[in-house]
């Protein structure tokens, strides 16, 4: 009885001091972190709308950043990877948005639209979900383009096998699409790029009535001869954001490769710098607190699946990105593949 009555008491006295931790030293730290992070970014908001008065462009494509590469992947060809951020990375953000023709993006869950200049999905946010509980204060914000203090983008396209010379679409590419159109539930939009030497590329787009992209790709091969290619998906994130840095709760780049669930934190893989994994089935992105940006395969098809860290121009870089198996578009016919794309 006595046993019973200290096992009661001690378990007693174990929750008080354990709620009267979190209630006199974690909640107040924690509000003293969100006050700080909203200071933070009223003065970085506040420095942008001034910069973004002195930088309004045109829209001109040679104004984009270049673009390096990734490590190599299967069969020599690489993803691309780590992005020039040049002068462009005092611009607000909407003065960077207004650099490009867009399509816009709208079903109710999501507003944002995607960059006629590479195909980019690069600005998103959650309609729903607003940074303070009043519903008329700005819209959470998922994904912004480079040129902006967080760049946040997907990409999804081809890249040609180490050794081949083959024109593919990239960063700078300017697509074909109707602007005046917008991308919702029951709306798909659909871009087009000639290479100039015999290869059509189509990319349609159609979005669910929540946070599901599925990207379909179409290749026209007018040339004599079958051309190979390697499919690609990334996620990039050009800045390690405000973590809330609970134990139980994953920050960083995520994925599921081999049928087993990867998390490395934004720490762990600014020390470990890359990591790569072959997996059939999958996906891999990046994780917030509460929003996750994914690319989904062909649940079907081997893929390298990585994570990398690669700092530019004094600022941190991270990538989740997959290069698919190779696929062959035979001359005078067409190949199609498809990709996911999750955020929210």
């Amino acid at each position: 009885m006595v046993d019973n009555r200290n096992l009661i008491l001690a378990f007693g006295l174990s929750m008080l001091v354990m709620f009267g931790w979190m209630y006199f030293v974690d909640m107040p730290r924690m509000e003293q972190e969100e006050q700080a992070r909203i200071a933070a970014e009223q003065a970085t908001q506040a420095g942008q709308e001034n910069n973004s008065n002195r930088s309004a462009g045109t829209g001109d494509a040679s104004l984009l950043p270049d673009i390096a590469n990734a490590p190599t992947g299967a069969n020599g060809a690489r993803v691309p990877g780590a992005v020039d951020l040049g002068g462009l990375a005092d611009l607000g953000r909407s003065a960077a948005l207004s650099r490009t023709p867009r399509i816009k993006i709208d079903n109710g869950s999501l507003h944002g639209s995607i960059s006629l200049i590479g195909g980019r999905l690069d600005d998103l946010t959650l309609a729903n979900y607003h940074k303070t509980p009043d519903p008329k204060s700005p819209e959470i914000v998922l994904l912004s383009p480079t040129g902006t203090a967080q760049p946040y983008y997907a990409e999804f396209g081809f890249v040609a096998p180490g050794g081949d010379q083959v024109k593919v679409p990239n960063h700078r590419t300017q697509w074909s699409g109707n602007p005046a159109q917008t991308l919702s539930a029951n709306s798909p939009v659909i871009l087009n790029w000639d290479n100039g030497e015999g290869l059509v590329f189509t990319r349609t787009i159609t979005l669910d009535e929540h946070y599901m992209f599925t990207v379909t790709e179409q290749v026209e091969n007018r040339t004599g001869k079958d051309v190979t290619l390697l499919p690609y998906g990334l996620v990039s994130r050009h800045y390690t954001p405000d973590i809330a840095d609970f134990y139980i709760l994953h920050e960083g780049l995520m994925g599921v490769m081999q049928s087993t669930l990867t998390e490395t934190d934004y720490e762990d893989m600014r020390e470990q710098k890359s990591f790569k994994s072959e997996s059939t089935g999958g996906w891999l992105g990046i994780t917030d607190k509460y929003w996750l940006v994914s690319v989904i395969p062909d649940q079907s098809d081997p893929f390298t699946g990585s994570f990398s860290y690669n700092p530019l121009q004094g600022r941190d870089r991270y990538q989740a990105d997959f290069l698919r198996s190779p696929i062959t578009v035979p001359a005078g016919g067409e190949t199609e593949i498809t990709n996911r794309l999750f955020a929210g």
